[in-house]
């Protein structure tokens, strides 16, 4: 026998709206949505007479299994998009706590090159690359570039098919005002996507360096070769 059959089918109800629950917690609105079509075919294929047929004799367990769906399918999505509230609030706090760990760098930097490998080890951690390279006075490509709205642009064949997916060869640009001082070249891991948050905060700590390379430059602390 079925534990939770005959009069315990609203306590069975409730189990199976707690397995949508954590479903949705640990995944997307459409597994979620999944499993609260499965938890009402459960339901009626186990807890209601006729048992083992999709098929209900009595109209209390009909009601109570259209409940069981539309009761999942709500809490499925809501669990499942404060899930991904969470998340994207989670990456958030990642990417301001890792600008203002850079722009503390940069402001006590006192070498290009240790600030620019430090730049290096920031923008692979944000933006998943599998390599950075900073090129000093390089003219860069002809695209795709890195915009400092976090947008990327360049011509169509070098372009992803997911915008999210970062171009190989991607070139941010370091420059104060109308002054190129460099480029960095980004190259991204196969299939990593990236947020337009985190390709905002690595325009912006390129911003940052630039400013940073300028006033070393400036006060020649360090000839650059």
């Amino acid at each position: 026998t079925i534990p939770l059959r005959g009069s315990h089918t609203s306590a069975a109800a409730v189990v199976l709206v707690l397995a949508v629950v954590i479903v949705a917690a640990i995944g997307t609105t459409g597994p979620a949505l999944v499993a609260a079509v499965w938890a009402g075919v459960v339901f009626d294929l186990l807890l209601t007479r006729p048992y083992y047929r999709l098929a209900i004799s009595d109209g209390d367990d009909l009601s109570a299994a259209i409940a069981l769906v539309v009761v999942g399918v709500i809490v499925g999505v809501l669990s499942s998009r404060l899930a991904s509230l969470a998340a994207r609030n989670t990456a958030r706090r990642k990417e301001l706590h890792q600008l203002v760990r850079f722009v503390r760098a940069a402001d006590g930097a006192t070498s290009i090159g240790e600030l620019s490998e430090v730049l290096r080890t920031e923008l692979t951690d944000l933006l998943g690359l599998a390599r950075c390279d900073w090129l000093p006075d390089g003219e860069g490509g002809d695209g795709p570039w890195l915009l400092s709205t976090g947008a990327v642009m360049g011509p169509v064949p070098a372009m992803n098919p997911d915008r999210a997916v970062l171009p190989d060869g991607l070139d941010l640009s370091v420059e104060v005002g109308s002054v190129r001082l460099g480029h960095l070249t980004l190259s991204p891991q196969p299939g990593r996507r990236t947020s337009v948050e985190e390709r905002l905060t690595a325009a912006t700590m390129a911003t940052v360096f630039a400013g940073a390379v300028a006033r070393l430059r400036a006060s020649s602390l360090e000839p650059e070769t």
